[in-house]
């Protein structure tokens, strides 16, 4: 019977640093652009806070609200264990990630574009509790056989945990047979199949097929895939707003056989998918290619700008998509032979590229935010634990 492998425990400094990292990002994305009145008469914000303690967020609010501070409780447990037994590293995680909020509702307070409630410190204060609650993952006590790969390939779990918040928004289920319907509606009634839309599909079904070999070996991730596939699919139709287009289950079937027949047996099957999916980031950040002859905006240089305004679960959201997006192009690069120094590098070139060719482009951004995004999960990637060392059945 072959020895089994686990991935290398992740190191306190790491954890630390992404816990740090989390909790800088928390404090700039809700406190940006600063232009806070003087912090005086501290007793009016909390004051005025506890007139909100009845208050909860609306349910798409809420569970971006959550989402947000999850990465916040797993990274402070993570941080903390090897401080202190399992049990108060999760206390502690949640307790930090509470006050935390609390401190950016209050100052929020002095922000007049800010809307501070005791609804958020709630939904906070829950997603730091599950985040500190997933870290039970970290220990070989909490394994659960179906969540085993996921927790010794720490990264491909990212990413599928990431594509996932990207195209399952706004995460809430509903009851109504009449969404049911309507979600399966472009199934039934005068389907189309546009051919840039199948390709973007079907390059992400390859890149999801990737992830799940990765973790569950070349035995396994037939299955894996599939059950993952029906999930996902009956998720789009329970969850509110969501549908399912043709071009989403072709993507898949498409990716599934190409995955099958001509990607799995390839030792350079990451390399080989790094084009097509170099060609889907051009598609996703150039589209429709309609340049100007003449630059349109400016560059932006403040990073996140773009995706600081609207609605927190769209941004959530949208952070989702390019997260695993940039994240996967450094991911199949990394496994592809890189460094994961030379694949960030290689990809933030790219995107700081595409994100400068932007200002030629109308309905775009064209700023720093992608570049930065891509560095962060780099960063990420370097901090976590190596995975486990491939298997007989993992080629």
């Amino acid at each position: 019977m072959p020895a089994a492998h686990h991935s290398t425990p992740p190191s306190h400094r790491a954890m630390l640093l992404l816990w740090l990292l989390t909790v800088a990002v928390i404090y700039y994305g809700s406190l940006y652009p600063f232009q806070l009145r003087p912090l005086e008469h501290p007793d009016q914000a909390v004051a005025y806070l506890l007139t909100t303690v009845d208050q909860w967020d609306r349910p798409g609010d809420l569970i971006s609200n959550v989402l947000l501070y999850i990465p916040c409780g797993l990274f402070g447990m993570l941080a903390l264990r090897r401080l202190c037994s399992v049990g108060i590293a999760i206390v502690a995680a949640t307790v930090v990630g509470t006050l935390i909020s609390g401190s950016v509702e209050l100052l929020q307070f002095y922000a007049g574009y800010r809307n501070p409630t005791f609804g958020d410190i709630y939904a906070n204060a829950i997603g730091s509790l599950i985040g500190a609650l997933a870290g039970l993952a970290g220990s070989s006590r909490f394994h659960p056989g179906w969540l085993a790969p996921l927790v010794k390939h720490p990264r491909s779990g990212l990413l599928l945990v990431l594509w996932l918040g990207g195209r399952l928004y706004p995460y809430a289920p509903t009851i109504d047979l009449h969404k049911y319907w309507h979600a399966l509606k472009p199934l039934i009634v005068s389907p189309s199949l546009p051919p840039l839309e199948l390709f973007r599909y079907s390059v992400m079904w390859l890149f999801i097929a990737a992830l799940i070999q990765s973790c569950y070996g070349a035995l396994r991730w037939r299955s894996a895939l599939l059950l993952f596939a029906l999930a996902f699919f009956a998720a789009k139709v329970l969850i509110t707003d969501n549908v399912i287009k043709p071009a989403d289950i072709v993507g898949f079937v498409l990716a599934f056989a190409l995955w099958l027949v001509f990607f799995a047996p390839l030792h350079l099957r990451y390399l080989m998918l790094a084009v097509p999916f170099l060609a889907l980031l051009a598609v996703t950040l150039l589209a429709p290619f309609s340049f100007s002859d003449e630059a349109l905006r400016g560059y932006g240089w403040i990073p996140f700008k773009s995706l600081m305004n609207g609605s927190i679960g769209v941004n959530v959201q949208s952070f989702c998509e390019k997260t695993a997006l940039y994240g996967g192009m450094i991911w199949l690069l990394a496994r592809g032979g890189f460094s994961f120094a030379v694949a960030t590098l290689l990809t933030a070139s790219a995107l700081s590229v595409a994100s400068y060719l932007q200002i030629f482009l109308p309905g775009r951004s064209a700023e720093i935010t992608d570049v930065v995004i891509c560095l962060l999960m780099g960063v990420v990637f370097a901090a976590l634990p190596r995975p486990a060392p491939p298997s007989r059945h993992d080629e």
